[in-house]
């Protein structure tokens, strides 16, 4: 570890310790990215606060060796699969509220992040770090939902590849604060509708 100079691509590890995954349930963490805070919804429609119930490790056996092993991050509000193991462990989340009393996932049915100003008042005020949300309102996901990369129909993947795209400075802005190990992208199965062959006719994550 003495080695290790600021800026080094290798970071240096020492194993202080070895845990089975059951030995971790239960243990609470925090928030990666805490821009809006978790709420649940009762029969009547008031929502509130449920953070307390949120951001711990839940055990899950759907995750194969050939995905990987260790903690994996679930997305309740994108994943069947993790909406199941989720809703089994009381884990309640990450949705928005809009004004008409709507509960929305955080980005919208384009791919872009919700304008403040198009959120209920009380919800801003209690559940979202205006600061750290505001650089993120309106903004794409991904290149591919931007309209600005599609021309007389036509997506422009070269101009949309040479743009900064919000994920990945999302990934890079993780790991400067070292929240992020190791920044990698994979290919794997995602739902779609086959007569269109795109994602965003379900929910862009």
């Amino acid at each position: 570890l003495e080695e290790y100079k600021a800026g080094d691509k290798l970071v240096p590890f020492q194993v202080v310790g070895e845990y089975k995954g059951t030995d971790l349930v239960g243990m609470h963490y925090e928030q990666l990215l805490p821009w809006v805070k978790p709420v649940e919804t009762d029969a009547d429609g008031n929502w509130h606060d449920a953070s307390e119930k949120a951001f711990r490790v839940i055990p899950g056996d759907y995750v194969t060796v050939e995905d990987g092993t260790g903690i994996v991050h679930i997305a309740p509000t994108f994943g069947a699969d993790d909406a199941f193991v989720a809703r089994a462990a009381g884990i309640p989340s990450l949705f928005m509220i809009n004004r008409k009393g709507e509960t929305r996932p955080m980005v919208d049915l384009q791919g872009k992040f919700y304008l403040l100003d198009e959120l209920d008042e009380r919800f801003v005020s209690e559940c979202v770090d205006v600061d750290r949300y505001r650089e993120y309102e309106g903004r794409w996901v991904k290149n591919a939902y931007d309209p600005q990369f599609t021309v007389d129909g036509r997506y422009d993947e070269k101009a949309a590849a040479a743009a900064e795209s919000l994920d990945i400075y999302i990934c890079m802005k993780m790991k400067a604060a070292s929240k992020a190990f190791k920044i990698e992208k994979h290919v794997h199965n995602y739902p779609h509708l086959l007569a269109h062959g795109q994602t965003r006719a379900l929910l862009p994550a």
